[in-house]
């Protein structure tokens, strides 16, 4: 199992290596395949990077940053919805660009998650919407499994009974797509 384990995580690093080196996602800045850039250093002149390279730095300081305030996924499959809440939060509290956030997603997945992933081809591993849906998906979190979470709750010492009801309830609407519409949502409850 380890050894399957250590094979998903290499073939999802090359999958993710191969996904950096192609230079797909770039700085929205009409530049073509490669950008100039003055480094300012003793020779004084300009050095050129390619868009790939220019990715990988701005990964690399999205990810560092991410990386002190964002904990790793969880294994307990009833708290991967609010691990992407927060995750989501924190892409918008440090204003992290939509085509950069399915790539900083990777390195706080769990194992498991990881290994899912690698099912899928590098076009998909693009968009982060995408990517947390099919992993929500395969951890069979649908509406039916969140209303039975809600009904079947217990509180846990460290939390409070009315935290861990408010969040399933927020998790079930939000499945069903009627977080901010009561409308809907009591549409959805009478087909439940």
């Amino acid at each position: 199992m380890e050894l399957e384990e250590a094979n998903a995580q290499r073939e999802h690093e090359l999958r993710l290596a191969q996904t950096n080196s192609q230079g797909r996602d770039v700085e929205e800045t009409g530049e073509d395949a490669t950008a100039e850039v003055a480094t300012g250093g003793a020779s004084g002149g300009d050095q050129r990077r390619s868009r790939a390279e220019i990715l990988a730095d701005k990964v690399k300081r999205y990810g560092s940053a991410l990386k002190q305030v964002v904990a790793p996924m969880p294994s307990d499959a009833s708290e991967i919805p609010q691990f992407f809440e927060s995750l989501e939060a924190m892409f918008c509290t440090f204003e992290v660009p939509e085509d950069l956030e399915a790539k900083l997603l990777l390195p706080f997945l769990s194992v498991k998650a990881k290994m899912l992933i690698s099912q899928l081809c590098a076009q998909e591993l693009e968009n982060y919407q995408d990517v947390r849906d099919f992993i929500l998906s395969e951890f069979k979190l649908t509406p039916r499994e969140y209303k039975l979470r809600f009904d079947t709750a217990t509180k846990r010492p460290d939390e409070t009974y009315a935290a861990r009801l408010r969040n399933n309830l927020r998790y079930y609407l939000r499945s069903r797509e009627s977080l901010n519409d009561y409308d809907r949502f009591s549409c959805s409850c009478s087909s439940s």
